[in-house]
């Protein structure tokens, strides 16, 4: 509660005077809640406003993995490389428009991911359908927030919802990308005993299946580029918080239209967490974009200070291969440009043929990721 209020005293305040608010939850990888916080400020009143379970607000861009990215990759639509035009495409009267307000040319579903491109996730939920990726959403990862209004693909490709997310249903998805595929419900406590030391209530949550374990280390490594990659929306997290690049982090960032609702979402292999900013009364121009990242990263720093650094581990139905740059499709020795993807069992994109050559193996998992060449 302290790392959010002191945030205001940096003058981000809005409208009429209104403090900016927050809210966080940190979950472990079978839903228990380990942290939460519904606000900034001291707590004076029980049962009050919580915004870590009741705030519902636009996710923004951390939609995008969840409602298009996972189930592409799970239907095997897509894969670490296939290869979409970034240049916006119409649909009826509405157009998509990068936040970067250009287009980079030919990007990677990699790529795509890691500088938060908004033309290509609209292009897979249309590809997919609204209805199959609203069903994902509330049917696989424990979305309840949603409703049939949000079945567009503004809503789901951009997280232009009507209602919106909170943080504890939007870390529950995301823990999926870190425990293998399984959706744990959140829950709070694990028994409540009387007197006697008689159990009253028991709490045994039971992981679901939501995606391959496969489908969830592709999404996993893909995610780690938004902290690491040279084009990373979350870049500042390692430079300022996690300085030790052997602790792994996954995660995407979010900003809804004016930058009413900022959002960090992510993971470490020890646990989960979403960071949601904004001000309860919306209003545009929060003076920070990165402020829900700093929240995450300060709070995130502390609770790993004295937890050695690790990998996540990695489904052994997972291969990483070279493809080919220019095509997306695996590399052969001949191809002039190459880097590292990663790819779901019987899923692999077909070998490249626009560059003679033998089809180079399956990379060792222990061997370093290398970028493009």
């Amino acid at each position: 509660d302290k790392v959010f209020s002191d945030f205001n005293t940096y003058g981000l305040v809005g409208a009429n005077g209104e403090k900016l608010q927050g809210s966080f939850t940190m979950l472990d990888y079978k839903g228990n809640v380990i942290a939460l916080s519904g606000g900034i400020g001291e707590k004076i009143v029980n049962l009050g406003y919580n915004r870590a379970t009741d705030a519902k607000r636009q996710p923004g861009s951390t939609m995008k993995p969840i409602a298009a990215y996972a189930p592409a990759i799970e239907k095997k639509i897509v894969t670490y490389s296939t290869i979409y035009s970034d240049v916006p495409e119409s649909y009826g009267n509405w157009t998509p428009h990068n936040w970067y307000r250009n287009s980079k040319g030919m990007l990677t579903i990699q790529r795509a991911i890691e500088c938060s491109t908004n033309g290509i996730p609209v292009k897979i939920v249309n590809q997919l359908t609204p209805e199959f990726c609203y069903e994902f959403l509330t049917q696989k990862l424990g979305i309840s927030t949603l409703t049939t209004d949000d079945i567009n693909l503004p809503s789901l490709g951009l997280g232009g919802t009507h209602n919106g997310l909170c943080t504890m249903e939007s870390a529950a998805a995301y823990a999926t990308f870190g425990n293998g595929g399984d959706y744990y419900k959140p829950y709070l406590y694990y028994k409540v005993c009387d007197q006697y030391d008689n159990v009253v209530l028991e709490n045994e949550q039971k992981p679901t299946y939501a995606m391959s374990s496969d489908t969830a280390t592709v999404m996993n490594k893909m995610l780690q580029s938004v902290v690491d990659g040279g084009e990373g929306t979350g870049g500042g997290m390692r430079k300022s918080y996690f300085l030790d690049r052997n602790m792994k982090i996954y995660a995407k960032t979010g900003t809804s239209n004016d930058s009413k609702d900022l959002w960090f979402v992510g993971g470490t292999p020890y646990y989960v967490a979403s960071c949601w900013c904004g001000y309860d009364k919306e209003q545009q121009a929060i003076p920070s974009t990165t402020i829900a990242l700093k929240m995450w990263g300060v709070i995130m720093s502390e609770v790993h200070k004295n937890l050695p650094a690790k990998d996540f581990e990695i489904s052994s139905d997972a291969k990483s291969y070279y493809y080919c740059t220019a095509t997306g499709n695996l590399a052969t020795d001949q191809c002039p440009s190459k880097a590292v993807g990663w790819y779901r069992k019987n899923g692999t994109p077909k070998v490249c043929t626009s560059h003679s050559g033998t089809a180079l193996p399956a990379i060792e998992t222990k061997t370093e990721e290398k970028k493009a060449s």
